[in-house]
């Protein structure tokens, strides 16, 4: 199967945080795993502030941002989705962020997972709510 993965489900893979264990599952099920270059910048930022708030070592951050470009990850141009990432953010009000996500999956034909409850929940009631699954629904 095949899911289109953001920043917060990638950040469960690399710290410990609810959830983590249903992230980490995505990685060993054989499951294809795609996302829009966005991520990485992401990622980089949760790190960033967890060096600050967590006390996250430079050397644990450094490990987890070479961890994340070994994982075997499609990754996706978030140029090739920008007018329908607008469209998608604008329509239902959420962060162009998120929107990039979502229209990858949409593109793609497959569902986006998330770890980003606030998101999920302003989905649910949508017609959206079948492009996006809850990661502590797995």
């Amino acid at each position: 199967m095949a899911w289109v993965v953001d920043a917060s489900v990638a950040a469960k893979w690399l710290f410990a945080e609810p959830h983590s264990e249903q992230a980490a599952s995505l990685l060993t099920n054989g499951e294809d795993l795609l996302t829009v270059d966005l991520l990485f910048a992401e990622i980089g930022n949760v790190a960033w502030k967890k060096l600050d708030r967590e006390k996250l070592s430079d050397q644990d951050a450094a490990l987890a941002l070479a961890d994340l470009r070994e994982i075997g990850l499609t990754v996706y141009p978030v140029a090739e989705l920008m007018e329908q990432a607008l469209k998608l953010a604008k329509n239902h009000r959420r962060s162009f962020y998120d929107a990039s996500y979502l229209a990858l999956a949409m593109r793609e034909g497959v569902a986006l997972i998330t770890a980003d409850l606030r998101f999920y929940n302003a989905l649910a009631s949508t017609p959206l709510h079948r492009s996006v699954q809850w990661i502590g629904n797995l």
